[in-house]
């Protein structure tokens, strides 16, 4: 088993900033406030955030990424498809053609977001859930794992099922 060796913690940033590239790895756990906190103590340290593709995952080349977002292993991001900032596109996630997803946002494995849909900022798309074609999602919302959205989500809040519905 191999571990990393510690080289220093989140007071050290601005110790690294000139010296080294960042990759925020912290998910969306309950929200994303530690995400966020790590992206913004690295850009006042005025540090570089890489954008990761992994070598499986497909990223069109009309396609854009934000800076600090990471697409994982056989994720798809297609044509005319945006990416904010500091975002996370988990494993086997599908974000379809003239989709755009806000910064802070984590679509979990396996979740389909489908053409013309637009995600907000800081928001939650769990796995193997599925956006219908056009939808809009405002920001600060969770969809849970599974669900099915089938109308535009205007109001922030927790939303599950199919079809999904608003449940906190």
């Amino acid at each position: 088993m191999l571990y990393a060796t510690v080289i220093g913690e989140d007071a050290d940033i601005p110790s690294f900033a000139r010296k080294a590239d960042f990759v925020v790895t912290v998910g969306f756990i309950k929200n994303p406030a530690t995400r966020i906190r790590l992206y913004e103590s690295i850009k006042k340290a005025k540090g570089t955030l890489a954008t990761i593709v992994a070598s499986t995952a497909y990223v069109s080349q009309y396609a854009s990424l934000g800076e600090g977002t990471v697409v994982m292993h056989h994720a798809l991001v297609n044509a005319d498809a945006r990416v904010g900032v500091n975002a996370i596109i988990n494993n086997f996630a599908n974000i379809e053609h003239d989709t755009e997803i806000g910064d802070h946002t984590h679509v979990s494995t396996g979740a389909i977001v489908n053409g013309g849909c637009s995600i907000g900022r800081r928001c939650f798309i769990g796995s193997q859930a599925v956006i219908a074609n056009g939808i809009n999602v405002c920001d600060d919302t969770i969809i849970g794992a599974g669900s099915v959205v089938v109308k535009d989500i205007i109001q922030p809040g927790t939303y599950a099922g199919n079809p999904a519905k608003r449940i906190k």
